[in-house]
């Protein structure tokens, strides 16, 4: 009993003083990391890091937009193809029915 009891405080003596010592050591971390950022290399770097986002942002989106002007104008190309093939076919039929089914497309099956 003795025994269980002995480790039962050392362990509540080891959790608290752990869990100080860490809560300074965060604080410390934090402070040094304050330091830092506040520091002209850091200020410097962030700057300089900003300033190559906003170029790189701006020629993606410039390469962005022309992506989508040229898929825009193939999708128009696309759709006037296929509305001047979906015309003629329908030019075809509709002379086929007048000539009384006589194209040289498939035949209906009776």
């Amino acid at each position: 009993m003795r025994f269980r009891l002995g480790l039962f405080i050392g362990l509540v003596i080891g959790y608290v003083l752990g869990a100080k010592a860490g809560r300074e050591r965060y604080a410390q971390i934090q402070r040094m990391a304050r330091q830092l950022s506040r520091s002209e290399p850091a200020q410097q770097l962030s700057g300089e890091i900003r300033s190559t986002a906003s170029r790189v942002g701006g020629q993606l989106e410039s390469k962005a937009s022309e992506k989508a002007k040229d898929l825009e104008s193939k999708a128009t190309r696309k759709a006037k193809d296929l509305e001047s093939k979906a015309s003629e076919k329908v030019t075809q039929l509709t002379q086929a029915v007048r000539n009384g089914g006589t194209d040289d497309g498939p035949q209906a099956q009776s």
